[in-house]
């Protein structure tokens, strides 16, 4: 049989139902190794393969004084383990934790028994302390953190990055590196005994210190900031949505552990996740489409069309080339220097300016409906989405009838894109009589 407990608390573990125990349990004495069961289970008669249900037990309880008749051992460690959370002096939190004791109770049974007059059984540092002390003082318990994770593929840089020494698991330069010059010369005299109590405080000073350095020891193991480099690696391999939301979200890593903040992570990203989901069966919804076979189906024809599009934009460009004279004469005459293997060309070729852009195909975009057939063919070649258009057309007539007239030079102010295209929409839009030309 193996022995399950918490490695976290040092609980034990129900033999059968395998649940957290509770005072009061059962333990077996006479199985080879640790039985303990919960009441449950010992009441249901509970067997193994090596444990039966009429062996010998004992009942595991705290229930029992230690010092008064009023507090058992249960209500001590309680006591003890929350003065260690809350500090000495904040009674009201200590009291929530024991529950059955109000904070009055908890000062005067703390003071009276382990600081004005301890039994010598339980007095913690007894030979630091004079037998008629009366100073309140609290000693922090410290435990050190585990080594951080020693890196096997990169220790130089690892070293380089965080001055970390993987031969031996620990840093070269600690936080707060020059905190135990404080007590290096502090010596308790048995004899002389007058301050004890400033020692004493100024070692609580040098526990808390080190309790800060182990917990940026846990902070760099928690979230792997030795290894810099592998990280890197990682975060340049993200989707450019995970690697902005997790830049995003670097502030709030000091307000849990790494595993809530990675769990708090990955619930953002399945919820961006999610709503692109529903945004794309809408669009199916809204094509028409029920079913995922016929969104697949969909998504097959929706890409062939765009490869048709461009490839009915490449024989847009050779019909232009064909039917404008100077440009098919300019294409001929390279051809013919290419072929005659010419270097220079013995006749200059007439100037073709910029080459105009390809039509935009705006059937289907957002706000097409509202346009009418000039207003789209205008669109299709300034290359303009309708709704960028309207809302130019909405300003410049705004602005129009504010003024009573609009100049050129005022409606390029006014929308800020090419200038040509400004001056082939304001044409447009005087010859529409929408708008009142001045020159």
């Amino acid at each position: 049989m193996e022995v399950m407990t918490s490695s976290s608390k040092g609980k034990k573990v129900c033999f059968g139902c395998k649940m957290y125990l509770t005072e009061p349990y059962i333990k077996c004495v006479e199985c080879s190794t640790s039985v303990w069961i919960c009441l449950h289970c010992f009441a249901q008669g509970y067997e193994a393969s090596s444990h039966k249900n009429n062996h010998d037990y004992e009942v595991i309880s705290l229930d029992f004084s230690i010092i008064e008749d009023t507090w058992n051992a249960v209500e001590e460690i309680v006591l003890l383990d929350s003065i260690a959370e809350f500090g000495l002096g904040n009674w009201s939190d200590i009291a929530c934790r024991v529950r059955t004791k109000s904070p009055e109770e908890c000062e005067r049974h703390y003071l009276s028994n382990y600081i004005n007059n301890p039994k010598q059984s339980l007095q913690w540092i007894s030979e630091f302390v004079p037998p008629d002390a009366t100073n309140n003082f609290f000693m922090i318990p410290y435990q050190p953190c585990d080594d951080p994770p020693r890196p096997k593929d990169d220790p130089s840089q690892a070293v380089d990055m965080a001055q970390y020494m993987p031969c031996r698991g620990d840093f070269g330069i600690e936080y707060d590196n020059f905190a135990e010059c404080d007590i290096k010369d502090i010596k308790f005299d048995f004899v002389d005994q007058s301050d004890d109590h400033l020692k004493l405080t100024a070692v609580e000073i040098y526990l808390s210190r080190i309790k800060e350095r182990c917990f940026r020891k846990r902070l760099i193991k928690d979230y792997g900031l030795i290894n810099i480099h592998k990280t890197d690696m990682i975060e340049q391999n993200l989707p450019k949505t995970e690697k902005d939301m997790r830049e995003r979200l670097k502030p709030f890593c000091k307000l849990h552990t790494a595993e809530e903040h990675e769990r708090l992570v990955q619930g953002l990203l399945l919820e961006y996740s999610l709503k692109q989901e529903i945004l794309k069966l809408q669009h199916c919804r809204a094509e028409g489409l029920v079913l995922k076979e016929g969104a697949k189906i969909y998504q097959m024809s929706r890409d062939e069309r765009l490869q048709h599009m461009k490839r009915d934009t490449m024989l847009q460009d050779i019909t232009y080339m064909l039917e404008d004279k100077v440009a098919c004469q300019s294409w001929l005459q390279k051809q013919a220097i290419l072929q005659s293997s010419i270097g220079v060309a013995p006749f200059l070729t007439p100037s073709l300016g910029r080459k105009p852009a390809s039509r935009l195909d705006i059937s289907g975009t957002p706000g097409v409906e509202r346009l009418t057939e000039e207003e789209r063919e205008l669109c299709s070649k300034l290359r303009l989405l309708p709704e960028p258009y309207l809302h130019y057309k909405h300003t410049l007539m705004k602005e129009s009838v504010s003024l009573g007239s609009l100049k050129l030079a005022q409606a390029r102010t006014l929308i800020k894109i090419d200038v040509n295209k400004t001056r082939k929409l304001y044409d447009f839009f005087v010859r529409k009589n929408w708008i009142k030309g001045c020159t």
